[in-house]
């Protein structure tokens, strides 16, 4: 599961000497294009009463916003941190350590149980069951929530 290609995204500075990574992430492309490209759609059907074109305008300029935003994501699993690297024109790190991890999320809603896409959100302890590191449009979303649920059990256990 770790690509080379996105493993070199990760600067190694940022892990520790003994961090590894276990698992890198892509998000899943469509899950960032699909609603501008329903505004799009809707734009076309909406030209002949003239809103058309504006709504158009809007749906490419966010198709081009979000693709930059999904080539800018990246999300890891170390053997210590839960990693999400995004940032369009400057970058940001969000993480937490692997012992904090007191829940795991799937978010799903109907279009991305219909794309078999959803958004995995990981709770540390103090935050009140909500997500503090979110792992957004991840295609086969189960499959991520079991792989990282196994390989948090298996880090808590050591």
């Amino acid at each position: 599961m770790v690509k080379e290609k996105y493993l070199r995204q990760f600067p190694k500075e940022l892990l520790s000497s003994s961090e590894e990574i276990l698992i890198v992430y892509k998000p899943w492309l469509g899950g960032f294009l699909i609603k501008p490209i329903i505004l799009f759609i809707i734009g076309l059907l909406s030209l002949s009463i003239g809103i058309g074109v504006i709504l158009i305008l809007i749906s490419l300029i966010w198709m081009v916003v979000n693709y930059l935003k999904w080539r800018a994501t990246l999300y890891a699993i170390t053997n210590k941190r839960i990693i999400v690297k995004k940032g369009i024109i400057g970058i940001n790190y969000e993480d937490a350590r692997i012992d904090k991890i007191q829940n795991i999320f799937l978010s799903q809603g109907i279009i991305g149980r219909l794309l078999n896409y959803g958004d995995i959100g990981f709770s540390t302890a103090g935050v009140m069951g909500l997500p503090i590191i979110e792992f957004k449009s991840c295609k086969s979303p189960k499959l991520v929530l079991k792989n990282a649920n196994e390989i948090i059990a298996r880090l808590k256990e050591k």
